[in-house]
């Protein structure tokens, strides 16, 4: 990987299948840099996790979750792959959480290291407006299993048709199904309760796994 230009390029080796390795830290020394390689192309990924962890975490709490597809127009680091990746160019995938009991919109984005986006948590016309989104199709439900995603990519021809490809989906499956029976064994919406220093020590013993 290279920073060029004002943009952050990756580079793979399309011989090489796909696997899963702890970062490499000689890459880069920039923490910017290494968020935006972890998050690229991850979107869909990050979506198809998180949704069923949020709705499990405000279960009890009057909400909407879905998912938006978007356009990103603003990209503070544009990241791109040599040699593109054959994924026909997907929008960028966030989701919407909405409380209709205060009238709130909020944007969830953990994959916008990849445009040099640092917040995670935004108001919806903010996020909107200031990274210049535009949606592509009307929002869609919030997946309610870890595999959801999975399945519907399984079903799309030109995402699975070379084996590069199929390994990548075959261990992201694996993943998904292991995160799935940790957030079932370790997730409750009470891990957001008691005081700060309490939630503190809730979410990095979540995170430590």
């Amino acid at each position: 990987m290279e920073f060029h230009d004002g943009i952050l390029r990756l580079y793979r080796n399309p011989v090489v299948l796909p696997n899963r390795w702890i970062f490499p830290s000689h890459l880069t020394t920039n923490p910017e840099h290494k968020e935006a390689a972890i998050a690229f192309n991850q979107c869909t990924t990050a979506v198809g996790l998180l949704g069923p962890m949020a709705r499990k975490l405000l279960s009890g709490i009057p909400a909407v979750i879905d998912v938006l597809s978007l356009k990103v127009g603003k990209r503070r680091v544009p990241t791109i792959v040599i040699p593109p990746l054959d994924d026909g160019n997907p929008p960028h995938v966030v989701l919407r959480v909405n409380l209709p009991s205060t009238g709130e919109n909020w944007i969830i984005d953990t994959t916008g290291g990849q445009y040099g986006f640092r917040e995670v948590l935004l108001p919806y016309h903010r996020y909107i407006s200031d990274n210049e989104c535009m949606m592509v199709c009307p929002p869609s439900p919030c997946p309610m299993t870890e595999t959801e995603s999975l399945d519907l990519i399984s079903n799309i021809p030109f995402l699975i048709s070379n084996k590069e490809q199929q390994v990548d989906q075959m261990l992201e499956r694996q993943a998904h199904i292991l995160f799935a029976a940790f957030v079932k064994a370790s997730v409750d919406k009470d891990i957001l309760k008691g005081s700060t220093a309490v939630v503190k020590d809730s979410t990095e013993r979540f995170a430590s796994g």
